[in-house]
């Protein structure tokens, strides 16, 4: 069975692979590079004066643009990122920003602000601003504000098509090759890996090492994602090394490595690390302000998943039946992004290990997850197939029993015709879950001609819970002509606790 149900997943996972790399969600937080695209003008000025919707300000440099002077700069308030009421509760007069503005109205004044924009504040010699995620306060550092202002304006001339400037570029190269000694130095190995990280990748393989023990989790995170562009060989072992990285987010980001890079190679080792990684929600930085990786755990197995061959699926399949619920949801978790046969198959063997609830309840999570027309159709057709033996034909109707869909009726009555005692027992129980008062004329049909004493009392109790007339009747009458005293004392309790009679 277990290499039937490998060659059956080959196929699947192969198709998994491909919708999760389509299925990817993009950033949507302000980032510089966006935001100099955005605006029509940058500029560095200090305000002059400010208004609850106005204020004039004393352009000092034009990042971007030609306006010079004094302007004014309306419809601040509107802004989308950190919107404000009242202009006045945000800027003192004197206060120096730089600014970056669109949608010329009249003239070169007002101006509307760039959406998702954010101010960065001047002081003295200094920014103070996120390169990574301009918008979160929390993430802000001190930068000088010359480079910064230089960084804009490299931005913007790579955008309008200029030539990368080289001397520029072996600058910040140079200024990160000096910090990069020391791992106490993160900030200012940040602020040079940021910048260059605009630019073009890294290839030197020992300053990707060098920063990859920086002290500072987003130059680690920035690094790790260099490692993508070098060959596969330096790629996979950099990143099987800071699996082992102290944060959640490094772990993760490294495993997703190894799922892009098709690095079928570790499967042995992302399989020592499916226990003891976690399954909590990685740490936020200014690398990934809004949490798009997933938790270290899910994202080896998902590299698991991904890779197209028998170790790797023969992996999962072992730690499918293992009791290790946390990754067995979160395998299933993954599964839900598709449909395929085989997998239902497998998971619907594994739901007759009657001595581990949780993994019962997992899988039923499953199905309902995927709960649809499709899913239902693809069930009923899979109960005729001669993949579907006893316990899984038991299985099929118990999901279906968790959907509560009166449609599926007909399914249940049919299967009370089946050749096994487990599987009319169960579809027995799946009448009485619908209540539906169409079923009492098989249930009536079928009792005396089941040889199974216990599908006889699902039969009985599915009558009891039918609130309607008919099915009572059909008690009562069942109860005259029964000769076993068990199924008589059965009968008997339930006409009492008959559904009808309770309305």
């Amino acid at each position: 069975m277990r290499t039937l149900k490998l060659g059956m997943l080959v196929l699947a996972l192969t198709i998994f692979f491909v919708s999760t790399m389509a299925n990817a969600a993009p950033r949507k937080d302000p980032t510089f590079p966006q935001m100099v695209k955005d605006s029509s003008q940058i500029i560095d000025a200090s305000i002059k004066y400010v208004g609850k919707e106005e204020m004039k300000v004393a352009i000092k440099a034009t990042l971007k643009g030609k306006v010079t002077g004094e302007i004014a700069i309306g419809s601040y308030y509107e802004k989308v990122w950190q919107p404000m009421e009242d202009l006045r509760d945000h800027y003192k007069e004197g206060q120096r920003y730089i600014f970056f503005l669109k949608d010329s109205l009249v003239g070169n004044v007002p101006y509307s602000p760039t959406r998702r924009s954010v101010d960065v504040p001047v002081k003295g010699t200094r920014v103070n601003t996120s390169l990574l995620a301009p918008g979160y306060k929390e993430f802000a550092h001190p930068i000088k504000s010359d480079l910064f202002a230089r960084y804009i304006k490299h931005l913007h001339r790579t955008q309008s098509g200029e030539e990368v400037d080289q001397a520029f570029v072996g600058e910040m190269l140079e200024g990160l090759q000096k910090a990069a000694k020391d791992p106490n130095k993160g900030d200012e190995q940040l602020v040079y890996l940021a910048i260059l990280s605009n630019i073009k990748p890294l290839k030197n393989v020992k300053l990707i090492n060098q920063l990859l023990k920086s002290g500072n989790v987003n130059v680690r995170y920035l690094a790790l994602l260099q490692v993508r562009d070098l060959n596969k060989k330096t790629a996979t072992s950099i990143s099987v090394k800071m699996l082992r990285d102290p944060k959640g987010i490094i772990q993760s980001l490294a495993a997703k490595n190894l799922e892009l890079l098709e690095a079928f190679g570790t499967i042995k080792v992302l399989r020592k690390n499916i226990k003891p990684m976690k399954d909590n929600p990685v740490e936020r930085c200014a690398a990934d302000p809004i949490g798009s990786l997933e938790s270290p755990k899910r994202a080896v197995l998902r590299a698991l998943i991904s890779f197209d061959s028998e170790d790797a699926l023969d992996v999962i399949e072992k730690t499918l039946l293992s009791r290790d619920v946390i990754s067995f949801r979160i395998i299933l978790d993954v599964f839900k992004e598709y449909e395929d046969e085989s997998i239902h198959l497998l998971l619907l063997e594994l739901m007759q290990d009657r001595n581990f609830l949780p993994l019962q309840v997992a899988i039923l999570d499953y199905f309902q997850a995927i709960k649809g027309e499709v899913t239902v159709n693809h069930l009923r057709e899979l109960y005729d197939t001669k993949e579907a033996g006893e316990f899984i034909r038991k299985s099929i109707v118990e999901v279906l029993e968790s959907y509560k869909d009166p449609k599926v009726l007909d399914f249940f009555l049919h299967s009370l015709e089946d050749n096994s005692a487990l599987v009319r027992q169960a579809s027995a129980k799946a009448v009485g879950t619908l209540q539906d008062p169409r079923s009492v004329d098989a249930l009536k049909k079928n009792y005396f001609r089941e040889p199974n004493r216990l599908a006889r009392e699902f039969y009985v109790d599915a009558l009891s819970k039918i609130p309607d007339r008919k099915a009572l009747n059909v008690l009562k009458e069942l109860y005259a002509q029964e000769v076993d005293k068990k199924m008589k004392k059965t009968l008997k309790q339930a006409i009492k606790s008959s559904r009808f009679l309770a309305q």
